[in-house]
Formats: structure tokens, sequence, C-alpha cells
């Protein structure tokens, strides 16, 4: 089960990653119950398929050109880790800016993603996108 719940993950990134993410195909990967969470603890979880569907349309509204590159994927039971690195261009400014990032996923039997936590250091990336905490605070608001 776990190298097909990897699989599913990495497909899923693959999709969400790419230069045109299509979205309705990421919310076939949800269960209907799916929560996710940008960024513990600082965003609230966002639940069901309609509302992350609405949340990650969103941050495609901030930069674009969104590569991951996986660092680490391991699987465990009903789990999936992964450690990437987000390499995205900002809209409004054509900056890049790089993310490490921990995710956490776990998928039931129907091999549905139905949680999914991100980790990553919100103030290296204020810093590389030059935005205050107040700003950050802000945008995490309005995804969550």
């Amino acid at each position: 089960m776990s190298n097909t719940h990897k699989q599913t993950v990495t497909d899923y990134l693959s999709i969400f990653h790419a230069t045109e993410p299509d979205f309705e195909r990421l919310q076939t990967y949800l269960a209907d119950d799916a929560v996710y969470q940008s960024l513990v603890p600082a965003a609230s979880p966002v639940r069901g398929p309609a509302a992350i569907r609405e949340v990650l349309e969103q941050q495609y509204r901030t930069y674009r050109d969104c590569d991951c590159e996986i660092h680490v994927l391991g699987a465990d039971g009903d789990y999936v880790f992964t450690e990437r690195t987000d390499h995205v261009t900002l809209l409004k400014d054509g900056r890049q800016v790089s993310a490490r990032v921990n995710a956490i996923f776990r998928l039931n039997d129907q091999k549905k993603i139905c949680e999914w936590r991100e980790y990553w250091d919100a103030a290296e990336v204020m810093q590389q996108m030059g935005v205050t905490p107040a700003e950050l605070d802000e945008a995490l608001s309005q995804a969550g």
C-alpha cells in the first residue's frame, strides 16, 4: 500500500506543480472529507475538495512557474512524507522565491488524500518576497 500511496502523492504534486495545473483533476485525488493546511500552525485548515481547490487556485494568482524539487519521499501505512523545495516566480514583480517544504499526506483505503499538512519557514519566504509579517498574516488568512 505504501508504494501506491507514494505514487499517488507524486502524481498529485506533479499535476499541482505543472505550468498550468489542472485543478479539476487535482480535486479527483481528494477524499470528500479532505483537509488541507498550507502552513501549520499559522494557516487554518481548509475542508473539502472545493475549498481546497479554491485555496490552490488562489496560490496560483500570486505566482507562476512552480517547480517542485522532491528531495525525500517516504511512506508508512497510510502516511506519505515529502521534503521538497518549491521554486516559484512571483507575478507582481517576477521575483524568484524558493521554499523548503515538509508535507505530510494521509490517504484513505480508496487511495484518496484525506489529510495534507505543510510545514515551511515563513520568515525565510517573507524575506525572499520582501513582505512584512502583517502582509504574510493577511495572505495566510485569505488562503485558509
